[in-house]
């Protein structure tokens, strides 16, 4: 998020809880350095964040699922809207990036960084309309290279979800 090391905004990440699907809240909130008025701001998909815990994943974000409404809902939407000063909260969809390690517990905090292994890997991805399950082993072939019969001991994939992730490895390798 270029808003973010412009200064024009503060982010926060927390792990909603497990490993894929709608698992980060991101709270964003306008600094004093923002221009007054409507700023509207994305999360490119492959944005990795860093676990602040050595022993929990870290997670990669696929997009932007919707605007917190409560602890239960959230309104869907794809980009971050902030009006005035209050600090906003979006549910992301994320999937993790680091096989051995445990899931994030809830609450758990990330940092931005700037490794960008994942950008066409979830955003060709999800142009192609891949499972959860699909992209969750996409996202760890190319971090650890895993093979199927070890992520079925965590993480069940089913034989056509596994040759699409291979698929989409292979193809955004080239």
């Amino acid at each position: 998020m270029g808003a973010v090391s412009a200064g024009v905004v503060t982010a926060a990440f927390a792990a909603v809880g497990g490993s894929s699907g709608d698992t980060i809240r991101a709270t964003v909130q306008k600094t004093p350095k923002a221009r007054p008025g409507t700023l509207r701001l994305s999360i490119p998909p492959g944005t990795l964040l860093r676990a602040s815990s050595a022993s929990q994943q870290d997670m990669v974000i696929a997009g932007i699922r919707g605007r917190q409404i409560d602890a239960q809902r959230f309104a869907p939407t794809s980009g971050i809207v902030i009006e005035g000063p209050e600090a906003e909260t979006y549910i992301c969809e994320a999937y993790c990036a680091n096989f051995h390690k445990d899931n994030p517990t809830p609450g758990a905090a990330f940092s931005l960084d700037a490794n960008r292994m994942f950008d066409n890997l979830l955003t060709e991805g999800k142009k192609r309309n891949l499972s959860q399950q699909a992209l969750q082993a996409a996202v760890w072939m190319t971090s650890d290279n895993i093979a199927f019969a070890d992520m079925n001991r965590r993480f069940p994939v089913n034989q056509a979800d596994w040759n699409a992730a291979q698929a989409l490895v292979r193809s955004v390798a080239r």
